[in-house]
């Protein structure tokens, strides 16, 4: 459902013409999987946890997914899609693997940037001149938002490269 907001949101500003994949495109399966950063705070020792996770359907159309290093980041997917115009770039924390099965399908490429943001260095402008994307998003936990204020984090990464 995020999702599928997200894809709304870019359309109704009207900076892509694009269109959210319908969720019966994809298939959800409950499965284990390791629980997140926030379960040591809440003074549980869980080893596993159940959750959803979304893969497509037989007659959904095709994502290419790799693995690459960029300089600066540490493991970077990428997906692929031929039949979508237009790059993006998504810097996220651990939440932002959530999204690598479903931003493919609106974009012909997509770089899902994982980062820290405790770290200063938040966004590479070198790699974003670079690439020169359609959009650059920013997923961010909560927990994150009283840490940096990104308005200081972006000035201070456009003053050390431009």
């Amino acid at each position: 459902m995020a999702y599928q907001r997200l894809v709304e949101e870019l359309a109704d500003q009207q900076l892509l013409k694009v269109e959210p994949m319908p969720l019966d495109a994809f298939e959800s399966t409950n499965r284990l999987a390791p629980p997140g950063d926030m379960i040591p705070f809440a003074g549980v020792d869980l080893l596993e946890s159940n959750a959803v996770f979304f893969s497509p359907k037989p007659f959904t159309p095709h994502l290419e997914t790799i693995t690459r290093i960029l300089s600066g980041h540490t493991e970077t997917k990428v997906t692929r899609n031929p039949n979508a115009l237009g790059s993006a770039v998504l810097y996220h924390d651990s939440f932002g693997d959530y999204w690598i099965p479903f931003l493919g399908y609106n974009f012909g490429q997509v770089y899902y940037l994982y980062n820290n943001m405790f770290k200063s260095q938040f966004m590479d402008a070198k790699f974003l001149e670079q690439e020169k994307p359609a959009v650059v998003m920013v997923e961010v936990v909560e927990r994150f938002f009283n840490v940096a204020n990104p308005k200081e984090l972006l000035a201070e990464e456009v003053s050390k490269h431009f």
